[in-house]
């Protein structure tokens, strides 16, 4: 085998018993879900600062507030694997897991998971409004796809944790640390990975954001914000 098969294959090696390891002896979705969180809330309070800022315009102000949402995401990421580096299980136990668990990616690829998810999200919306009901077909759009774009976004994160962070673990940590005697192992930065994984959700809730904002100033311009907009449809 020639040193660059050589590297690729002892990498998928460690990336698999990692992401056994996360699954079966960690918490990595209910984890995950506490980092969406945190992170979302970083996300809305920038969007209320840009607001204060004098940053009024919806469709810029939403899509940079998923923006920094997702640094901060990134971050707690990093923050996170440089906790578990101090209780990873060692080598000989890691080994004993992968003989005995299943390998949480061996599933398809949560990308794909997340077009086919939008996908058919998509196809119930376009079929949700009943005739007659074109007055209201626009704002039930704006609002239900932003729902479940954002839903499915997260739902791919949460459902792809293991994987995530056994590759942020391994570029960040392992290689570093821990696994100096691989020195064949191929290395790769770990925002690499981590962006490679997150960046269909997030540019898809970006782009969402961005057309729902849009679709939003032109029925209610004086709106700021989806509150400014909801008391607008609602008024006489």
């Amino acid at each position: 085998m020639n040193p660059g098969g050589q590297a690729e294959y002892m990498r998928r090696r460690v990336l698999r018993g990692l992401r056994i390891y996360f699954a079966n002896r960690r918490w990595p979705r209910l984890i995950m879900s506490g980092v969406l969180a945190f992170a979302g809330g970083i996300g809305f309070l920038s969007s209320v600062a840009m607001l204060h800022a004098r940053l009024e315009k919806m469709w810029l102000r939403y899509p940079l507030a998923v923006l920094v949402g997702w640094a901060a995401f990134l971050g707690l990421i990093r923050l996170w694997a440089a906790l578990e580096a101090r209780v990873v299980i060692a080598d000989e136990e890691m080994e004993a897991l992968c003989r005995t668990a299943s390998d949480p990616g061996d599933g398809p690829e949560h990308g794909e998971t997340f077009s086919t998810l939008c996908r058919h999200w998509f196809d119930v919306l376009s079929h949700a409004a009943p005739d007659g009901a074109e007055g209201c077909l626009i704002w039930i759009v704006v609002f239900g796809a932003l729902l479940l774009v954002t839903l499915a976004g997260i739902y791919c994160v949460v459902i792809g944790a293991p994987v995530l962070i056994a590759e942020v673990f391994l570029d960040a940590i392992l290689v570093t640390a821990l696994y100096k005697r691989m020195a064949q192992l191929d290395r790769r930065w770990w925002l690499t990975g981590a962006l490679e994984r997150t960046a269909a959700p997030v540019l898809w809730t970006v782009l969402t954001l961005g057309l729902a904002g849009a679709a939003m100033h032109q029925i209610a311009p004086e709106a700021k914000s989806i509150g400014g907009f909801i008391r607008h449809i609602r008024a006489p």
